[in-house]
C-alpha cells in the first residue's frame, strides 16, 4: 500500500501536460500545460478546440479534432517560442469527453540543436528564419528577414506557425517556393543574388539569398533561410574594380565566395562556444572568436580585443594554479602521444559577477606526418549542466528523504497498532480482560489515535497530489470567517487545556463575510495550531487572531514556544519538508502539513507567511481577500459536533 501512495504520488507530481475537451470546450487543463504553452488558465478555459489549435498555431499542421493516433507538430507558446511535441488522443467513457497528452519532444529546442544559427537569429544583423521541412511551416524569423524582404508592415505573429505560401503573397512555382522545394527536395545548398525578384520592394539594393538544408534525423529536417544585404560591398567593389583581377563588376562567383566568407566568419565569431587556436608545444594564440575572448576578458579585463591576446601564450591568459596547468599539459602530452583522441579540462571563471564552469574540449590539428602542428580548443559553458547535476542530486536526495520520512511515518501508527494488538491477545489468551480493563480501554484510544495519523496522512498526501496536477477544488461559500475561526479555537480547546496549554481568541470586528471553503478554512487552522501546540513550552499560550483590514481579512496564530531558526523560514512550506529533525521525537510530522496550508491559502487568492524567533515563538499570518461570490457552492451548513471533533482528533494525530 506504502509503494502504490508513492508511486502514485510522484507520477502526479511529474504528469504530462494534458487538456481535458468536454464538447470541444475545454473544461481543465494541468499546470504541466500551462507551464508547457505560457498561457493562464483563465486564457484557456472555456476555450473551443479550433480556438486553442488557432491560439497554440497547430492549425497550418493537424487537425485536433481528428487525431486518432499519436502525431508529431509544432505548438507555439504565448511568446511564439517553437516547442515540437506529440499529441496523442485518450477518449472518455462518455464519447463527448476527450483527453489530449501533449508531450514535448527532449532536447528539440533550435537553440540547443542549432545555437550558432539560434544566435545569429537573434543578433539581427543578417536576416535569417528557420522553416520546418517536415511540417512545412516557419517556426523562428528575425526582424532583419522580413525587412529585406520588402515586408516591414508584417511581424512573427503574422507568419510563426504558417505556411510560406500564406505568408509570402504572389508566390508561383519558378519563385521562392520552387527555390524553396529544390532546397528541401535535394538536400542542396541553394545561393542567389536576389535583385530581381519581384517580392524584394526596396529598390536600389542588392541582395544575396542561402537556403541551406539541415538534416539532423529522418525527423528533424529544416531549412535555415538568410538574407544578406550586398548594396555596400558591390559599391566598394566598384570603386576598386581595377585592383580586383581587372574585371569591370564583381561576378557572382565572387559575391558567393564574399558571402560565404563573410557568413562562416560571423558564425565562428558568434558561437555559443569560445574556439581559439593556438600552436603547438610553444601554445602561442593564432585564432580566437568572441566568445573566447569575453571569457579571458574576465579573467584579465585588459585583454580586450583580438589583437591583444594574439601570439600570446594560453596558459598565461587562463590563470591556472600550478596543478592545473600540471593537468592541462598532461591531457595534450596524452594527444600527442596517442593515448587518446582529443582531451578537455575544466575552468572556473567570473563572468558579469556569475560564476560560470567552462569545458576545454582540446582537438590536434596534424601535419602530413601525423604530427601535431597546431590544437584547437573548443570552450563549452557547462555551468546549467553542472547546476541539473545538482540539482538532479538534490531530487535524488529529497526523494530518499521522501520514502524514509513516509516510510517512518506509516511504521511508526503500524508498530503501536501491533504491538498494543499483541498485548490486547495477550490479556485475550490468559482471560485477564476484566482485571485490565483500565489498560484495555488506554490501548484502544492508541488505536484508535494511531488510525487518526493514518487517516491524516493519507489524506494529506492525496491531496498534495490532486493540488499538484490542478484537479483539486474549492467549495466556495460567502461565510463570517470570524465564526468559522472562532469555532475551530473553540472545538480544540478541551483538547489544548489538556495539555496543559493555553488558547486565547481575538477579533477587532464580530462579522466580516468573505468567500471560503469553510472545511479547508477550518483544516489549515487546526493545522496551525497543531503546530503551535507541538513546540510550545508547558503551560505555553497560543494566541489565534482575526482582523478586519477593510479588502483583506487577516488571520494569525501565535505562539511563545521553541521558535524556528532563521535559516529554515524560507524552506519551512516546502513538501515534505521538517523544521527540524532534532524535534521529531516531540513533533512528530512527514513535513507536508505545511505545504498543504500554503497551496490552500494561495487557491483562495491569499498568502501565509511566518516570523519566528528562537526561544521566543513564532507567529504565522494568513491574508485572505475580503470578496465574495455571486453563485455559492451548495454545501451543509450545519457540521455536527461529533464531525468537528473527529476533525480536531484527526490533525492533532501526531501529537504525543
Amino acid at each position: 500500500m506504502v509503494g502504490f501512495i508513492l508511486k502514485y504520488t510522484l507520477k502526479k507530481i511529474f504528469e504530462n501536460p494534458f487538456i481535458h475537451i468536454k464538447n470541444n470546450i475545454i473544461i481543465h487543463l494541468n499546470n504541466s500545460f500551462l507551464k508547457l504553452s505560457g498561457y493562464s488558465r483563465d486564457e484557456l478555459i472555456g476555450k473551443s478546440i479550433s480556438d486553442l489549435s488557432s491560439m497554440l498555431r497547430l492549425d497550418s499542421q493537424i487537425n485536433m479534432e481528428h487525431i486518432e493516433k499519436e502525431q508529431s507538430c509544432y505548438l507555439f507558446t504565448k511568446e511564439l517560442e517553437p516547442r515540437e511535441v506529440t499529441i496523442s488522443l485518450s477518449r472518455h467513457s462518455t464519447e463527448n469527453e476527450k483527453k489530449y497528452i501533449i508531450k514535448e519532444i527532449s532536447n528539440s529546442r533550435i537553440e540547443s540543436r542549432l545555437p550558432f544559427a539560434a544566435n545569429l537569429l537573434k543578433d539581427n544583423e543578417i536576416g535569417m528564419a528557420f522553416y520546418s521541412i517536415t511540417n512545412k511551416i516557419l517556426i523562428k524569423v528575425n526582424n532583419n528577414f522580413l525587412d529585406f524582404l520588402g515586408m516591414p508592415d508584417k511581424s512573427n505573429k503574422d507568419c510563426i506557425g504558417r505556411n510560406p505560401e500564406k505568408i509570402f503573397k504572389g508566390l508561383n512555382e519558378g519563385d521562392l517556393q520552387w527555390i524553396f522545394n529544390n532546397s528541401a527536395g535535394h538536400n542542396q545548398h541553394y545561393f542567389s543574388m536576389m535583385n530581381k525578384h519581384q517580392y524584394i520592394k526596396r529598390a536600389g539594393r542588392e541582395w544575396a539569398v542561402s537556403l541551406v538544408p539541415v538534416n539532423l534525423s529522418e525527423k528533424e529536417r529544416y531549412i535555415v533561410y538568410t538574407v544578406y544585404d550586398l548594396t555596400d560591398m558591390c559599391k566598394n567593389h566598384k570603386c576598386n574594380e581595377v585592383s580586383v583581377h581587372n574585371e569591370k563588376s564583381m561576378t557572382d562567383e565572387h559575391l558567393l565566395i564574399r558571402f560565404q566568407f563573410d557568413f562562416i566568419k560571423k558564425m565562428i565569431d558568434n558561437l555559443e562556444v569560445g574556439f581559439v587556436r593556438y600552436s603547438y608545444p610553444e601554445l602561442k594564440i593564432m585564432d580566437i572568436n568572441n566568445r573566447a575572448l569575453k571569457g579571458i576578458k574576465s579573467i584579465n579585463p585588459a585583454l580586450c580585443s583580438t589583437s591583444s591576446v594574439i601570439g600570446k601564450r594560453l596558459l598565461d591568459l587562463l590563470d591556472f594554479d600550478s596543478n592545473e596547468q600540471a593537468e592541462f599539459m598532461m591531457n595534450l602530452k596524452n594527444i600527442k602521444d596517442k593515448k587518446v583522441n582529443c582531451s578537455f579540462d575544466y575552468k572556473k571563471i567570473v563572468s558579469e559577477g556569475e560564476e560560470r564552469i567552462i569545458k576545454l574540449v582540446h582537438q590536434p590539428l596534424l601535419r602530413l606526418n601525423n604530427e601535431i602542428t597546431e590544437i584547437a580548443d573548443v570552450a563549452i559553458d557547462v555551468t546549467e549542466e553542472f547546476k541539473a547535476k545538482k540539482q538532479m542530486e538534490k531530487t535524488i536526495k529529497i526523494q530518499e528523504e521522501l520514502f524514509a520520512n513516509i516510510s517512518h511515518e506509516f511504521k511508526t501508527p503500524l508498530n503501536v497498532i501491533y504491538s498494543t494488538d499483541q498485548l490486547l491477545e495477550l490479556y485475550l489468551k490468559n482471560d485477564s480482560l476484566e482485571a485490565n480493563r483500565d489498560k484495555i480501554s488506554a490501548s484502544v484510544k492508541i488505536i484508535k489515535q494511531n488510525c487518526f495519523r493514518f487517516a491524516k496522512l493519507i489524506n494529506n498526501i492525496m491531496d498534495l497530489h490532486t493540488i499538484e496536477s490542478g484537479f483539486y477544488k474549492l467549495n466556495l461559500t460567502n461565510e463570517n470567517i470570524v465564526q468559522v475561526i472562532e469555532n475551530v479555537v473553540q472545538s480544540s480547546s478541551k483538547y489544548i487545556k489538556g495539555k496543559g496549554l493555553n488558547i486565547i481568541f481575538d477579533t477587532n470586528t464580530e462579522e466580516k463575510i468573505i468567500a471560503c471553503d469553510v472545511g479547508n478554512i477550518e483544516r489549515i487552522i487546526l493545522n496551525l495550531i497543531s503546530n503551535a501546540i507541538k513546540f510550545s513550552k508547558p503551560r505555553g499560550n497560543i494566541f489565534v487572531s482575526v482582523f478586519d483590514k477593510l479588502d483583506t481579512v487577516e488571520i494569525t496564530v501565535e505562539d511563545n514556544g521553541i521558535g524556528i531558526e532563521k535559516k529554515h523560514l524560507d524552506k519551512i512550506f516546502g513538501t515534505f519538508e521538517q523544521v527540524d529533525k532534532s524535534l521529531s521525537r516531540n513533533a512528530e510530522g512527514s513535513g507536508i502539513g505545511l505545504s498543504l496550508v500554503k497551496s490552500i491559502v494561495e487557491m483562495h487568492n491569499g498568502k501565509v507567511s511566518v516570523n519566528s524567533e528562537i526561544g521566543t515563538g513564532s507567529k504565522f499570518t494568513i491574508e485572505l481577500p475580503a470578496r465574495i461570490v455571486e453563485n455559492p457552492s451548495i454545501i451543509e451548513k450545519t457540521i455536527p459536533a461529533s464531525t468537528k471533533m473527529h476533525r480536531v482528533m484527526v490533525e492533532f494525530s501526531d501529537i504525543y
